[in-house]
Formats: C-alpha cells, structure tokens, sequence
C-alpha cells in the first residue's frame, strides 16, 4: 500500500532541494530498472510496481516491494504515461575519480540535452559526464528519463570549470571558431567541453589557451547559425572516433 505521505515524498522529488534532502531519486520504467541493477552502482531503495516483475531484481540489493494499481502509479509517476514500475534510488556522492575520455558540460541546462548527452557517452564509450554547478541535476527526472538507463553505465561528476583546467589531459571545446574536428587530433585521455544552449563556451574556456577550440564544418549557405547542444556532441563524438580509430 502507498501512503499519502510517501506519495507526497515521491512527488517532491520533481525538485533537487528534496532530491538531496531525501537523498533519493525517481527512475521509471523497466529498462531502466534492469540497468541500474545490472550496473551495480545504484542501491534500489523501494520498487513500486503495478505487475509482477518477470526477472530476478534481488542481485544483491534488499530493496522493499511494493504492489500498487494503477491509479496509485499514476498519481506518483513523472511521465505521461506511467510505467507499470517505479523505483526510488539513493543517490551517489559526486565522483571525483581519473577518467579517460569525459564530456563536460558547461553551463547546459536543458535536462532533456544533458540526459541525451550522457546516452550519447555511453553509445560512443566514454567514461565520464561531468557537469558545471550551473548545468542541470544529473537526477532530475527528465534528464534520468532520457538518458534511457545510460546514467547507469557512466561516471557522474560535478566539478568546478577552473578545477577542469587544472586536470592533466587534452581539452577540446565545442566552439564556431575552431578548427575543423577533421583537423583534431585527440589524445589518450581528454575531455570534451560543450557549451550552453544559448550562450556558447563561458570565459573561463574561451580565454584559455590550452583550452583547443574545434567546430563542425556546415554547409556554408546554411540558415542555422547553430546546432542542439545535445546533436553537436554526437556529430563531434562520432568526428573523433574516426579520426582515433
């Protein structure tokens, strides 16, 4: 049974101050579901669910089941059409671990990019998300859901831009006046700096010279004076992996 004040703890969680209060977040969907237990990262603190689940969810978690119908389901889930599973995870510390290849995101805010950026880090092997204070909750609930259970797979990490320039490897930043990623030469281990939707690369990246600059090379009749922050990194990932291979 779900109570009327674990419901009003669930909906809360739409915000990040009762995400860190509760130290709790929403992950919807049985997709999702299988891939946190699979990773092992995530402890599963409840499973509410509408239908008996079809795979084994214990794998070392001891996680409270509950069954409820779907008008219950409905009045806790986030989506518009609810899944017949709903979970409550805890949250990780902030990671400050080494990573290989990273994605930073600087100042992007719109949780439906920052969510298909870290699907687009795991598809193309990066290790590592890193957000800037300013950028959206990696638990945010549209940014979980649209990462399709990829946060799951990948390193998520809030760091500050002037502790970034400070780590020891190549950083490549997304900007329209860069070099061509044709001419980018990636090393071993870098990180790739995308900028926000509507104000580009902050200063502490475009005035430093260590920082490389590179663009993705358009039509030169093109209209568009720019691209999704989200379909950029993916371009420029997929520039990369070819010119590594």
């Amino acid at each position: 049974m779900l109570s009327k004040n674990q419901a009003k703890i669930i909906q809360s969680l739409r915000l990040k101050k009762f995400r860190q209060k509760y130290n709790l977040f929403v992950a919807e969907g049985m997709k999702t579901l299988q891939t946190i237990i699979l990773s092992d990262q995530y402890q599963i603190k409840t499973l509410y669910f509408t239908k008996p689940l079809d795979f084994n969810i214990k794998n070392g978690h001891e996680i409270t089941q509950v069954s409820i119908d779907e008008r219950m389901m409905k009045s806790i889930s986030f989506l518009n059409n609810p899944s017949n599973v709903l979970a409550l995870v805890e949250t990780l510390t902030s990671e400050q671990i080494d990573w290989q290849k990273g994605i930073y995101l600087d100042g992007v805010q719109d949780p439906g990019n920052v969510g298909t950026i870290i699907r687009i880090a795991d598809w193309y092997g990066y290790d590592a998300v890193i957000r800037s204070p300013d950028s959206a909750d990696f638990y945010n609930p549209k940014v979980i859901q649209s990462t399709m259970g990829a946060f799951a797979n990948v390193h998520l990490i809030e760091m500050k831009r002037e502790e970034l320039l400070v780590t020891d490897m190549q950083l490549l930043a997304a900007d329209m006046d860069g070099i061509s990623t044709d001419q980018v030469k990636p090393a071993g281990s870098y990180t790739l700096i995308m900028g926000s939707e509507g104000q580009g690369l902050s200063k502490t990246f475009t005035n430093n010279a260590d920082v490389l600059k590179i663009s993705i090379v358009g039509n030169k009749d093109r209209v568009s004076e720019s691209l999704n922050v989200s379909v950029a990194t993916g371009i420029i990932c997929e520039s990369l992996k070819r010119i590594s291979s």
